[in-house]
């Protein structure tokens, strides 16, 4: 059984601004550009399985109008270890969207409409993050250059995340290498 989930997705002026970030971990940082095949976003929940797809993106097209766009302020630049060899690095934000509850009516939602089991926990750096590269250089890389990123180039920042966002995870494990953005659905 094949995967999914649901994220809000950066509209173009705010994944270009987090992209060069990532140009510049990977010149510079040696961090490896893996995470470049997806679309800086705000989960909405850990991946779970789905049994039909196509019923799945159905929902999605229908819940998206129901989300609005929401912005963000850039607070920080963090980083976590991933298993004992690599790691990942993030923006983290705050917001004035209740996020906890957003995600919460997702998960019901897709509970109460597609009868799919849904975990909890979200994440592995917190909730409040953008993901900026993961899973191709050892965590320190990823460390020295969180703690060394210039915080004046980024605090304060807006940035709006205005689209929806259906990944779909390929294989159990999630990797670098097994899931995509398979739909965008704009928000209005």
């Amino acid at each position: 059984m094949k995967k999914g989930t649901l994220v809000y997705t950066a509209g173009l002026e705010a994944e270009n601004f987090c992209r060069g970030f990532m140009l510049d971990g990977a010149m510079r940082g040696g961090l490896g550009v893996a995470a470049a095949s997806l679309p800086r976003h705000i989960s909405l929940g850990m991946p779970y399985e789905v049994g039909d797809f196509d019923a799945y993106l159905a929902f999605a097209e229908r819940y998206a109008k129901t989300l609005r766009p929401i912005e963000v302020v850039l607070t920080d630049m963090a980083c976590a270890p991933l298993g004992d060899a690599t790691g990942n690095y993030c923006f983290r934000f705050e917001t004035e969207a209740d996020l906890d509850a957003l995600r919460l009516r997702t998960v019901e939602t897709v509970r109460e409409e597609l009868g799919l089991e849904v975990p909890e926990k979200d994440g592995v750096t917190g909730s409040r993050n953008i993901t900026l590269g993961f899973g191709k250089a050892p965590y320190q890389a990823y460390k020295d250059y969180a703690d060394g990123a210039d915080r004046a180039a980024f605090r304060g920042r807006k940035l709006v995340f205005d689209g929806l966002g259906v990944f779909y995870y390929d294989e159990a494990a999630i990797s670098a290498s097994s899931f995509f953005c398979c739909k965008y659905i704009p928000l209005t």
